[in-house]
């Protein structure tokens, strides 16, 4: 946890603060060695502040991209019922439809994949923290830094608001984005 690399600009400064203080302690390692007391007294607490920062604040960015994956997911498979997707289907004749209906199955399937199991294990995933420091990808088994877990939430959320641009719309407004105009 005190090498973790921290997301720019989150308001962790007291994250960044406790690992500073806990290498500047793993610094002075010759008088760990020497002097063992200095471990309870000077090392023990750094570090059980740095925890006391760093995995909640990891938890909740984790918990968070859970919940906007879900919401993504939620969002993809629904596309297929929706209301624009009928008006699209509808006026599949259309060039115009038939370009948007090709930018929605597009934006739909670039969704970003599932990184962790669902739903997430918060108990489980705090151990995992507190043992390394990261929780690990399903898949190639890597290590999620906290910096990557706040690019891929950023990169969830992106595309869902891209989704809800073709999702959320009233079938009215995708009416008026057929014929030259634009959808917003």
């Amino acid at each position: 946890m005190a090498r973790a690399v921290l997301p720019e600009g989150k308001g962790l400064k007291d994250i960044s603060r406790a690992q500073e203080q806990v290498l500047a302690e793993l610094g002075k390692l010759a008088d760990l060695v020497v002097n063992p007391d200095t471990v309870q007294t000077r090392l023990q607490p750094r570090l059980s502040r740095l925890e006391d920062l760093y995995v909640p604040a990891y938890l909740d960015e984790l918990m968070a991209l859970d919940a906007i994956q879900s919401e993504l997911e939620e969002a993809v498979q629904a596309e297929g019922e929706g209301d624009a997707a009928r008006v699209l289907n509808a006026l599949a004749a259309l060039p115009e439809a038939k370009r948007i209906a090709e930018q929605l199955r597009e934006t739909l399937s670039g969704i970003p994949p599932r990184l962790r199991k669902s739903p997430e294990d918060r108990d489980i995933a705090q151990r995992d923290v507190c043992d390394s420091g990261a929780v690990r990808e399903r898949l190639e088994n890597s290590p999620i830094t906290f910096r990557r877990l706040v690019e891929e939430r950023a990169a969830r959320e992106q595309a869902l608001l891209v989704g809800v641009n073709y999702l959320g719309l009233p079938a009215t407004i995708i009416l008026a984005g057929i014929g030259g105009g634009r959808l917003r």
